[in-house]
């Protein structure tokens, strides 16, 4: 038997004991601490070190690289039960460990006769830990100062908890009870054994923070609102997604023109027309005016897919791509609550009102953008309809299935493959069959509404664009649209009833809704304009007439 050999058997026989039996009674001062938010420093004794690993996936090779007197190291796998191990060699290493990942815990063995110190990145992930019933070896990715107590106080599930006494060579259990010596705190790229009763989630307190940039814009009073929703998607997600990623930075403003400087330094380019939040590149902007609602997970998630997909798509649709994102913020809203810095109500039932959408598109979802469509039906597809496709393959896939969608994009050939491994079922198949729940749930609109839209002069206005508002149980939605042509008519399917028309004139910079017309004619109050009630019928030789000449209103509205 060689040396090495003799070695491995001899840890292994040490670890099984350390692992049933757990002796021990203190712990020695804290090995790990915090040079900065982002990297983490342990001094490594000789002999056995319980540490953690806190970077990104890596081959094995990687650890003994970068600790030179490193001689074994030894994980922990939860799904059998047992460990896995890796060693040097003359010709690299050796052992059936092949792979590190964040978050995962190590036995590490050092030779020679002094401490190394091991300095290494902390990336976000390392704070997430999938736990299975029964025994876990975790790192620590959390913040400094969290004691085991406090852990074991908050996390019921976890029956025992040990940790290593490198000094001592030895392992100590930590009890959450009055009489229990006080321990030390926990230090970020530790690692700890945990014994859980149930298979969960455990994201760490103080993970690595993203940077989130507020512009002097923001208003005082929202800002911390701000940070705590940031914080709340990220919690969010890793704990029922099982993904995290702090590897971004957030501008947040007030006003268009101040994020579009940003935008611009950033990616080089003008901030895209009628946007009103980006995520490219590792970074988000977000016009908090523009977006309302501005919904940091739906953009936070457009950053996960881009860590898990290895940034390249794989022409993945834009139905899939936003409908991802918007299933994303509502399900964080239907568990959490609506968020507390959004400031317009959310409807309470968004599939009801996305198949009304659905109904004035009236066109089947494809994974191509139809360009004969105006631009607010492709956005519908690609976001409401989206969203709606989205709830139907996780409802038959689970949440996991959206990140495994993703996370396979970086190592398949494309989008399709990915989604017949990641849902169980061929795009060709999943439209046929998304096609006929459309026409049961979402057929298309048969009623005609007609007219036309005229200055106080007589003069047609061209371009203008016409909303349906329904009125719904107290509750009003958009529904479908219309715009005038160059002699101010337009012409297109709506609902039969109850609805009102929004008058909105897509002038630069941004589109501004001017008036409404329902059962009582024009009126500037758009939002309570009296519905067209009645019977279900069409809507024709409607006359708009707007309170002023074709002069005053291009000069108005379109700076001319």
């Amino acid at each position: 038997m060689t040396q090495t050999f003799r070695r491995r058997a001899a840890l292994l026989g040490f670890l099984l004991a350390v692992v049933g039996l757990g002796l021990g009674s203190s712990l020695a001062p804290a090995a790990a601490t915090t040079d900065d938010p982002a990297t983490t420093t342990t001094d490594l004794q000789p002999g056995w070190n319980l540490a953690g690993w806190t970077e990104e996936e890596s081959d094995v090779g990687a650890i003994f690289d970068a600790i030179p007197s490193l001689e074994l190291v030894y994980t922990w796998e939860p799904e059998t039960q047992w460990f896995s191990w890796a060693a040097r060699d003359a010709f690299g290493t050796i052992g059936d460990l092949e792979t590190l990942t964040a978050g995962m815990g190590l036995w590490l063995s050092i030779g020679g006769a002094e401490p190394v110190p091991w300095t290494r990145p902390v990336v976000a992930a390392a704070a997430l830990a999938e736990l299975r019933e029964g025994w876990n070896l975790v790192a620590w990715g959390g913040a400094d100062g969290v004691t085991v107590e406090d852990t074991l106080s908050e996390r019921p599930d976890f029956v025992e908890l040990w940790a290593w006494n490198e000094d001592q060579q030895q392992l100590v259990q930590h009890k959450p009870t009055a009489s229990a010596q006080k321990s030390r705190d926990l230090s970020r790229g530790s690692a700890i054994w945990i014994r859980s009763s149930a298979q969960t989630r455990w994201l760490q307190p103080g993970w690595v923070q993203p940077r989130i940039m507020l512009l002097d814009d923001v208003p005082a009073e929202e800002r911390s609102a701000i940070k705590a929703a940031w914080e709340d998607a990220q919690r969010f997600q890793a704990e029922h997604y099982g993904v995290i990623t702090s590897d971004f930075t957030a501008y947040v403003g007030e006003h268009p023109a101040r994020i579009m400087d940003f935008y611009l330094e950033v990616s080089g380019w003008d901030f895209p027309d009628g946007a009103c939040a980006q995520a490219w590149a590792r970074a988000v902007f977000v016009i908090l005016s523009t977006c309302v609602n501005s919904e940091f997970a739906h953009e936070y998630f457009h950053i996960v897919q881009q860590d898990l997909s290895g940034h390249d798509y794989r022409g993945t649709p834009k139905w899939l791509y936003e409908g991802s994102a918007v299933y994303l913020d509502h399900h964080q809203i239907q568990v959490l609550g609506v968020p507390e810095h959004y400031r317009a109500p959310v409807p309470p039932n968004p599939r009801a009102r996305h198949y009304t959408s659905w109904s004035a598109v009236a066109r089947p979802l494809t994974d191509y953008a139809d360009e004969s469509l105006e631009p607010s039906k492709r956005r519908t597809l690609a976001y409401d309809v989206g969203f709606l496709a989205v709830d139907r393959l996780v409802d038959e896939g689970g949440h996991e299935s959206l990140v495994d969608y993703f996370r396979s994009l970086a190592s398949t050939r494309s989008w399709e493959e990915s989604f017949l491994q990641a849902f169980g079922v061929s795009v060709d198949a999943f439209y046929a069959a998304f096609e006929e729940h459309r026409l049961e749930v979402a057929p298309p609109y048969d009623q005609q509404v007609q007219g036309v839209v005229r200055t106080s002069d007589g003069q047609p206005v061209t371009g203008v664009e016409l909303i349906v508002i329904s009125h719904v149980d107290g509750d009003i939605e958009v529904t479908a649209w219309g715009s005038t042509d160059a002699e101010g008519t337009f012409d297109f399917p709506g609902p039969g009833m109850d609805y009102s028309l929004a008058i909105r004139v897509p002038c630069d910079p941004y589109p501004l809704t001017v008036g409404g017309y329902g059962s009582d004619g024009f009126t500037t109050d758009w939002l309570n304009a009296p519905p067209l009630t009645g019977t279900d019928q069409d809507r024709t030789g409607i006359v708009i007439e707007l309170p002023m000449t074709l002069a005053e209103f291009e000069s108005r509205y379109c700076g001319s």
